[in-house]
């Protein structure tokens, strides 16, 4: 981009559209965007940040909705919305005193679309399952002595995710926990950063 880095590339599940942020060096806030993957196409812009807010961890749900999270200081709100211009915006309140969201990841169960979301909690995290709507179904899991997921990937059978603990290095412990059953998250390895399984 002209005015600044491009960031946190999204690939549509049809790989039809691309979303990604548009940070701008004139010190005016990043835009999240769509557009199709061709040389021609026009960016649509569908959500702006205010100065100073971050735009990270963008995740494309099959039902064409778009997951991110937003940043100001230590703080983050996470955000579900369509992905067109005039869709609506769903946003968490703020975290918990003492927590903030650290990743999502969107899966399907019963032929519905749900987002895994880690919150992280001082040392400890919590694993959420929420609606479109940031309404949450359960809480599936605490682990008192691990620090929230991020870089989070659900495989297509909707049983296992593989994910890079929210730690200082950005090669951080890379875990694999099958979040179907109250199993104990495995270690895989110490990095690389930002683990899949596509």
């Amino acid at each position: 981009g002209g005015s600044g880095p491009v960031l946190e590339s999204a690939i549509a599940p049809a790989g039809d559209e691309i979303a990604y942020v548009q940070g701008h060096c004139n010190s005016a806030g990043a835009v999240l965007v769509a557009r199709r993957p061709t040389g021609s196409a026009r960016a649509v812009v569908l959500y702006r940040a205010t100065h100073g807010k971050g735009v990270h961890m963008v995740r494309w749900g099959r039902n064409g909705w778009l997951s991110f999270l937003t940043t100001t200081g230590p703080y983050s709100r996470l955000h579900t919305m369509t992905a067109t211009p005039a869709g609506r915006t769903y946003s968490s309140p703020s975290a918990p005193t003492g927590c903030f969201w650290s990743g999502t990841a969107w899966f399907v169960e019963r032929g519905q679309d749900r987002l895994l979301a880690s919150l992280q909690c001082g040392a400890g995290s919590r694993w959420l399952v929420l609606n479109g709507d940031l309404g949450i179904v359960r809480t599936l899991a605490a682990f008192g002595n691990q620090l929230g997921a991020q870089a989070i990937s659900v495989d297509a059978t909707g049983t296992w995710v593989i994910y890079q603990e929210n730690g200082v290095s950005i090669a951080g412990t890379i875990w694999r926990w099958r979040f179907a059953s109250s199993s104990r998250p495995q270690r895989v390895t110490q990095g690389p950063y930002s683990p899949s399984w596509r």
